[in-house]
């Protein structure tokens, strides 16, 4: 269980920050990280990084797909979390 909590806490750190660089990227009009790649992230136990990325930078905050699957992906690595502990 201990693993499980780091690697959510270190995946959903580099999320944090991968979209704290993609609204950077946005705001100087540079190239920019796919959603495919945001979303990706999340599914790879980043989700609790996502949404905090998402309400923090204001970033991807108003896409309805972000908000469904980040809520979806979150509620999955919780699920899965709940496995693990029993």
């Amino acid at each position: 269980m201990l693993y499980y909590i780091l690697l959510i806490i270190i995946i959903s750190s580099f999320t944090f920050f991968v979209y704290g660089i993609d609204k950077r990227k946005s705001i100087k009009h540079s190239r920019r990280i796919s959603e495919k790649t945001l979303l990706l992230l999340s599914l790879s136990f980043g989700a609790m990084g996502a949404i905090i990325g998402s309400a923090v930078f204001k970033h991807k905050s108003k896409k309805f797909k972000f908000k469904l699957l980040n809520g979806i992906f979150l509620c999955i690595h919780i699920l899965i979390g709940v496995y693990l502990y029993k």
